[in-house]
């Protein structure tokens, strides 16, 4: 089973037989998962708005409910043409994002092998990106992520190609591609800072002109960037300073005050250690163990490594006699003090933004016991350190001569670059996906990756393994998410539509408050949640509350964890 992943190159029926299974994949999982229902998840109720503004009245609308500032503008006319051939509706939205995600990850399948990787490792590269949780669970709501982490994996490709044969129509298809991508999220701006870090720094971009790749750069990527959001500002919309970060930023920036700089500093760096390399080196485990290499140390290798072990058992030893507290929660508390989150729940897919769950803390997962984390932690730390080390090499080394070395330093670059960027504003978990692409990139067609060297049989059935255990966490926790949002729609379709309740006196979570009930002047009452609640007739909840009466409870069924209910409920 394992054998196609050998470093070896393989056939093109080798190729066919690994891009069907990447399809197969998808298909499989959107089958399994089922994108229907016509409802919003998480933002995605804003960029509805955003679209129905555009299409029916040719106007930009606000491109964010917290303030704006996203470009967004591919995004809306990806689904636009979605909702152009199926009707509009959310489940068609869903599924131009769906569409996006395997064109993504189809796009990295054909990068890794372009760059010299076998199918195998090209499909294991592709599975690592398309069978993450975060990657995954947000290909199945209308999010803007998706979108532009596939528009950045084609753009990739295109810059590869046109590189490694001097093709001019290529690179210049690549450069709009990453603007497509900054037209969908600014951030993927970090892709043209790492094309012109790898233009002057890498001697293969010295073939087609260092200055005339730069002016390109500018021109193809940075002009409608800055056209559009001139746009943005003159048409009464939001352009990228009116976003909320940029405007609680600039303020501690410019306050003089010494402690809040170093307050700020700790922040950063733990954003940057803990949430970006910890949770990032987590995902990347299957290729980071593909490339890995036997220590040539020895036995001192094999005594730290044991000592290494000794310390983990005796941390848990402890933590079990309850002298300390577990690693895993203490990790989670940082974590939370970060605000680093939203997608990923215990083994669940997330957010639920219901009051009970969101608001008052009520858990509607049963979680896993702090030793299977405590485990999780004690192998990725060690990972850690190696991407760490690795990161290093192939910054000194310029990630090796060609066209494969440009294309590595360049998503190296850009993924530092974005890194850097994240732990200075601030980010959920689902902003991950682009470093993780960005670096699995890196990875495969760096000098020391599994493309020049055979990798041991356990150690390519170790890594398929986690590929697949990641894909039951995302199929499995996605298809519960949705199975817990339908179970929603229909206690409040319930209430408006037999109860004949306002939908702004019906608290039925942050979506549907803010499809039905946003406005910028709103300002939360008392005891109701924030999401735009006027007043509280009734309430979707994931349990019982204290204070309200059961009207009716819809069932949900999942996988990951025991089937739930979702209640309509009446305050006594």
């Amino acid at each position: 089973m394992f054998a196609s992943l050998s470093h070896s190159s393989s056939g093109p029926a080798r190729a066919w037989g690994a891009g069907l299974c990447l399809l197969g994949f998808w298909l499989a999982a959107a089958w399994l998962v089922d994108p229907a229902g016509e409802f919003p998840l998480n933002d995605d109720w804003s960029y509805w708005q955003a679209l129905m503004a555009l299409l029916h009245q040719g106007r930009l609308a606000s491109t964010g409910w917290a303030g704006g500032g996203i470009a967004l503008i591919v995004h809306l006319l990806w689904g636009g043409l979605f909702t152009s051939l199926f009707g509009e509706s959310f489940t068609a939205l869903r599924l131009s994002v769906v569409v996006m995600g395997l064109l993504g990850s189809g796009a990295l399948f054909m990068l890794l092998r372009s760059v010299g990787a076998s199918a195998g490792v090209a499909l294991l590269g592709a599975l690592t990106l398309a069978a993450n949780p975060l990657f995954f669970s947000q290909s199945f709501t209308f999010m803007t992520d998706v979108t532009a982490t596939s528009l950045v994996a084609m753009a990739l490709l295109a810059l590869h190609g046109g590189m490694g044969r001097g093709a001019w129509g290529l690179v210049c298809l690549g450069l709009l591609l990453c603007a497509a991508a900054v037209l969908t999220r600014q951030l993927a701006l970090v892709l043209a800072v790492g094309f012109l870090a790898a233009t002057w720094l890498h001697p293969a971009a010295r073939a087609l002109g260092r200055w005339r790749l730069t002016l390109l750069t500018v021109v193809l990527v940075c002009g409608p960037w800055l056209a559009w959001e001139w746009m943005l500002a003159a048409s009464g919309s939001t352009p990228l300073g009116q976003h909320q970060l940029v405007r609680r930023l600039i303020p501690l920036l410019l306050s003089g005050d010494p402690q809040r700089y170093l307050d700020f500093a700790g922040l950063v760096a733990g954003r940057l250690v803990a949430a970006g390399l910890g949770i990032t080196t987590f995902f990347l485990l299957p290729l980071l163990l593909l490339g890995s290499r036997p220590s040539q140390a020895g036995a001192h290798a094999r005594r730290g490594w044991l000592i290494y072990v000794a310390a983990c058992l005796a941390v848990e030893g402890a933590a079990l006699a309850g002298f300390i507290p577990w690693p895993s929660q203490v990790f989670q508390r940082l974590l939370a003090s970060m605000g680093f989150g939203n997608v990923l729940m215990n083994l669940g897919i997330g957010p639920l933004l219901f009051k009970d769950t969101y608001l008052l803390g009520h858990s509607a997962l049963r979680p896993l016991p702090p030793m299977v984390w405590d485990l999780v932690g004690f192998i990725t730390a060690p990972a850690m350190l190696h991407l760490v080390a690795a990161l290093a090499r192939s910054l000194r080394d310029r990630c090796g001569q060609g066209p494969a070395g440009f294309i590595a330093l360049t998503a190296l670059v850009s993924g530092l670059v974005y890194l850097a960027g994240l732990a200075v504003i601030g980010f959920h978990d689902r902003y991950l996906m682009l470093l993780i692409l960005l670096w699995i990139v890196w990875l495969v067609a760096r000098p020391q990756g599994p493309l020049h060297r055979a990798v041991p049989l356990p150690r390519l059935a170790a890594a398929g393994a986690l590929v697949v255990l990641a894909a039951v966490w995302a199929v499995g926790g996605t298809h519960d998410f949705m199975a817990i949002e339908r179970a929603a729609q229909q206690a409040r379709r319930h209430a408006v539509r037999d109860l004949g309740v306002n939908p702004c006196h019906l608290d039925g979570g942050f979506a549907f408050n803010g499809l039905h009930c946003h406005h910028p002047s709103f300002r939360p009452r008392p005891g109701l949640s924030w999401w735009w609640v006027q007043r509280e007739d009734y309430l979707v909840a994931l349990g019982r509350l204290a204070g309200y009466q059961v009207v009716r409870a819809y069932p949900a069924r999942r996988w990951l964890a025991p089937d739930t209910e979702v209640y309509l409920l009446k305050p006594d």
